[in-house]
């Protein structure tokens, strides 16, 4: 849509393909600029190479380099090879830092030099670390060089920029509700060529449209009766189905547990007195198996409502998220998976995690939280944490979950294994 073209090689990474691209487009006496901050690329700087960071919108050559690290670009590699490369687990000289390495190099110009005049060099130790690192060069050096002759089939021609398919654009982020690029495409495109039209409402995933994302189901508006009656409303476009139930006895529990063992998959989500899953209370855990049915096991509550013990719970789940063939998936999976952990209970089987298949998806987007999926796939608006337990303030002090009433929680726990 946007006529970008794409450079993909097997087995070669981004670099080597810029550094392939700049050493060749150099040859054509073509200016280069290189889009990037990965630092690596500092060693294809030269008089026609510059590298380029637009968020910061700066240019980044010689002297810039020299400022920086205090070298030359011919010096990049040395000064890379001494310090080795975290990112990439390439370890350098013990002790030498950037700091060093460019002192040493300013000193003595290279590597080479640098082992030719070991006796100039001040610290004993600096001297051992220096000579320890010594075989390793040749390696290190090898693995922080860029392959600048990686088998990309050059089409300086083809890669020219093209304006961008207008139509195409406005589908495609329309469908992934990018509204202010819309609005920058809208105000570059001539009146009267009729692109535009007025739409009813924003942008979204889900306009049940069958020619984009097909597979993504529609929702039913239709209202169940209520397991419990709500103490607090779901709000939301509209009506959102469901049937959650409270259990807070043993033979409810023990009921459960037979339908949950049986089946194949099920959402859960993990009350808790607060966010770190090593020092916070387990005060619940809701379960959804199948869509528009969930129900919460009450384990800590306000006093004088009924709960059930938390090592009776646990140890009756044990066995379930252990089998790895009954599936689990969550918003946030990570939490729950440590909060169980803490508990005793080790959760084989793991399917899913929706904020981390959100990410994949749409990385540029602000927020991954169920709140807001819910929104953009649901068309649902879930209950906030601050219904329950207020908002934090100066004068104000926020409830801690296990002090809210066992019917409340079990609503907003329910629609969060629900949804997710």
């Amino acid at each position: 849509a946007l006529n970008i073209p794409l450079i993909s090689i097997a087995g070669y990474e981004a670099d080597d393909i810029l550094a392939t691209v700049a050493e060749h487009a150099k040859a054509k006496g073509i200016k280069v600029y290189l889009v990037t901050s990965d630092k690596d690329c500092r060693q294809l700087i030269d008089d026609n190479v510059t590298l380029y960071n637009i968020r910061k919108h700066l240019e980044y050559g010689r002297a810039e380099l020299l400022a920086d690290w205090g070298v030359t670009p011919t010096q990049v590699v040395d000064l890379q090879t001494l310090v080795g490369d975290t990112a990439d687990n390439v370890p350098g000289a013990v002790g030498i830092g950037i700091k060093t390495a460019s002192s040493l190099l300013q000193e003595f110009g290279t590597i080479e030099n640098i082992y030719t005049n070991m006796e100039k060099i001040s610290g004993v130790k600096r001297k051992e670390n220096l000579a320890a690192f010594a075989e390793r060069i040749p390696l290190v050096r090898n693995l922080v060089t860029l392959d600048r002759n990686s088998p990309v089939e050059l089409d300086f021609e083809g890669w020219r920029l093209r304006d961008i398919d207008t139509e195409k654009s406005i589908a495609l982020f329309k469908a992934l509700g990018f509204r202010g690029v819309l609005a920058q495409i809208e105000k570059s495109v001539p009146q009267g060529q009729g692109l535009f039209k007025q739409q009813d409402s924003a942008p979204s995933l889900f306009n049940q449209s069958s020619h984009v994302h097909p597979e993504i189901p529609s929702f039913t508006n239709k209202c169940s009766k209520l397991s419990i009656e709500p103490p607090i409303q779901l709000s939301g476009s509209g009506d959102w189905q469901y049937d959650y139930i409270l259990i807070n006895n043993e033979s409810d529990f023990e009921a459960f547990l037979i339908k949950l063992s049986e089946c194949k998959r099920f959402a859960f989500d993990t009350e808790t007195t607060g966010l770190d899953p090593f020092t916070s209370k387990i005060v619940g855990i809701s379960f959804s198996l199948e869509k528009g049915k969930a129900c919460y096991v009450a384990i800590r509550t306000p006093e004088g409502e009924p709960c059930l013990d938390e090592n009776f719970v646990m140890g009756k789940l044990k066995p379930i998220f252990a089998n790895k063939d009954i599936l689990k998936v969550n918003q946030n999976i990570k939490f729950d998976l440590l909060v169980m952990l803490v508990n005793g209970v080790v959760t084989e089987g793991v399917a899913g995690d929706s904020m981390i298949a959100d990410y994949l998806l749409h990385s540029g987007e602000r927020s991954h939280g169920l709140d807001e999926l819910a929104k953009r796939y649901l068309n649902h608006e879930m209950i906030t944490i601050t219904e329950l337990i207020g908002v934090k303030g100066k004068n104000k002090v926020q409830k801690v979950m296990s002090e809210v009433s066992s019917e409340v929680v079990t609503i907003y726990a329910c629609e969060d294994s629900d949804a997710a």
